[in-house]
């Protein structure tokens, strides 16, 4: 599958964006790639925040926290809503949450920024043989802890 589909159920995009490898190529020369271990759907809560839910499929949403933002990327159906939040990406030997990866990967000003289907500027890769050295892609959603807005949990396990 070349580039991702955004325009899907919010569940099936957080599902299928682990275990791919995010890239960030800057106008700089820099290129910052690493590998999503860990992803979060989210539907929208009425009232909170509601219209960052919204954007268009495949665009970065930045969530303030604590000073420091988090990564997001909306992906819904047609009129639908969602976000999925990257929680977790593989740098090297380094994993990083998802504000130090928002950090490291220098993508605070890039709030509304489509991501591309392939190579340039924000784009999402294949990461090839991870299924032939054992990692699969785990639910790991404890819906009793997040009744309310959070709908998919998935984790990178071998």
């Amino acid at each position: 599958m070349e580039g991702m589909d955004w325009e899907q159920d919010v569940r099936t995009v957080a599902k299928q964006l682990c275990g791919r490898t995010f890239c960030h190529y800057t106008g700089e020369g820099a290129l910052y790639q690493g590998l999503i271990t860990e992803t979060c759907g989210y539907s929208a809560l009425e009232g909170r925040r509601e219209n960052l839910f919204h954007e268009a499929p495949g665009t970065i949403v930045l969530w303030p926290y604590r000073g420091r933002m988090i990564t997001n990327i909306a992906a819904h159906e047609y009129e639908g809503s969602g976000l999925v939040e990257i929680r977790r990406v593989m740098q090297g030997d380094e994993l990083l949450g998802p504000l130090a990866f928002t950090a490291a990967f220098q993508l605070e000003g890039l709030d509304g920024v489509r991501i591309r289907k392939t190579g340039g500027g924000v784009y999402v890769a294949e990461t090839p043989g991870l299924r032939e050295q054992g990692w699969r892609v785990a639910d790991v959603l404890k819906k009793e802890s997040h009744p309310h807005h959070r709908v998919a949990h998935w984790l990178l396990e071998c």
